[in-house]
């Protein structure tokens, strides 16, 4: 695969306010990140992304755990990625006028994608996080992802 290819993962639901799950029972905010985590995977599965052309794992090392044990663990491929999220809404009333509610409401979606494996880290030494957009789109709402890989 190469660098100028895009990952576009359309997810039917839409990015939420983090002030919905403020001050909630930790339990709450396991359950969207879960969720959003399930929806990517979907979203993968509808695409038709197969594990080798995206997820950064190469391979598996079998390593042994203070009970003796035997489990493995994941080696992934260091490298970087740009992210785009665009939040679509359906009308002009659903947006989210405050910039760090706007850019906070991406966390869940940027731990699923670590949690899968379509980026190392969510953090800026991994990540091109491009500023998240809004457009109003009256068909339906939705959450759109696009993972590019960066040159190294």
């Amino acid at each position: 695969m190469t660098a100028d290819q895009v990952l576009e993962l359309m997810i039917p639901d839409r990015l939420e306010t983090p002030n919905r799950n403020r001050g909630a029972h930790w339990s709450r905010r396991h359950t969207e990140a879960k969720l959003w985590e399930w929806r990517v995977l979907v979203a993968m599965r509808r695409a038709g992304v197969s594990d080798n052309g995206w997820i950064v794992i190469e391979g598996t090392d079998p390593v042994q755990n203070r009970a003796g044990k035997w489990f493995t663990r994941d080696r992934r491929r260091k490298e970087r990625r740009a992210v785009e999220i665009i939040r679509h809404i359906r009308t002009h009333r659903e947006q989210i006028r405050d910039d760090d509610n706007l850019a906070y409401t991406v966390k869940p979606v940027l731990d699923a994608l670590t949690r899968i494996g379509l980026i190392v880290d969510d953090s800026r030494k991994w990540i091109d996080l491009a500023p998240v957009l809004q457009c109003v789109s009256p068909d339906r709402a939705m959450t759109v992802i696009r993972i590019r890989r960066l040159e190294p």
